[in-house]
């Protein structure tokens, strides 16, 4: 098994957030190992500076990675859009590039892929297992997905409902309801008071706008932009 883990660093809070995730990574991959081995934790760098710790264990073909991206989180949701990040994390593997979502899920599927994204309060989480063998179209259907995310409509409403249904179910739970409570109290007119799985209306509000091109170094997302693309995107609420 080979665990590889990316992270971007960040100030203050997020800083320690990163730092956490981090180590736990770390651990994860030395619990991992045989009893008594000797365990290498490098560090290696891309060509364009990103910085990933790497732990090598050959006793099985399996690569493992998990990657933080910065400005990628909740914190960021235009007003009235609040769980945009969640909801673009949950449509990122729902179909990419000339792959529509079936497609994607079956070559995924296929191969024994796993890719899962997921949206914190502070970044966007991406998580990959896959075969050694595999490893060429594993990574070569996470570029698709980050770069060209196709947000069909079949998929943007279905992944919506199933969003909508789950948060409706969170709303009346005392552990959901205590939380929001306590961190809208802890930090007033804050990105983190606001509900990082959004509110019905903000779901509601972040329709499909599939077609806009994306900023260099930025992912793509159903209806990012609340002024110039309102009238494509639709994003008044009725």
């Amino acid at each position: 098994m080979s665990v590889q883990a990316k992270a971007i660093p960040m100030k203050g809070i997020p800083m320690i957030r990163a730092f956490i995730v981090a180590s736990a990574l770390v651990l994860a991959a030395l619990a991992a190992m045989p009893a008594g081995a000797t365990v290498k934790v490098e560090e290696v760098k891309s060509k364009s500076g990103l910085t990933a710790w790497l732990v090598r264990d050959r006793l099985n073909p399996i690569i493992s990675m998990r990657v933080l991206v910065r400005n990628g989180g909740a914190v960021l949701d235009p007003n009235g859009k609040e769980g945009l990040a969640r909801f673009t994390a949950g449509l990122l593997d729902e179909g990419a590039g000339e792959l529509d979502s079936q497609a994607f899920q079956r070559r995924l599927e296929d191969l024994s892929i796993s890719l899962e994204f997921s949206a914190g309060a502070d970044h966007l989480s991406i998580s990959l297992r896959t075969l050694r063998r595999n490893r060429a179209e594993a990574f070569r259907l996470l570029k698709l997905a980050l770069t060209k995310p196709r947000f069909d409509a079949e998929p943007v409403e279905r992944v919506r409902a199933q969003m909508l249904t789950s948060l409706a179910r969170r709303s009346v739970r005392p552990g959901y309801i205590a939380g929001r409570t306590f961190w809208r109290t802890a930090f007033p007119k804050h990105p983190y008071g606001r509900p990082t799985r959004g509110t019905p209306r903000g779901r509601r509000c972040a329709r499909a706008c599939g077609r806009r091109r994306p900023r260099r170094g930025r992912l793509r997302t159903p209806c990012a932009a609340p002024r110039g693309l309102r009238a494509r995107c639709g994003t008044r609420c009725r």
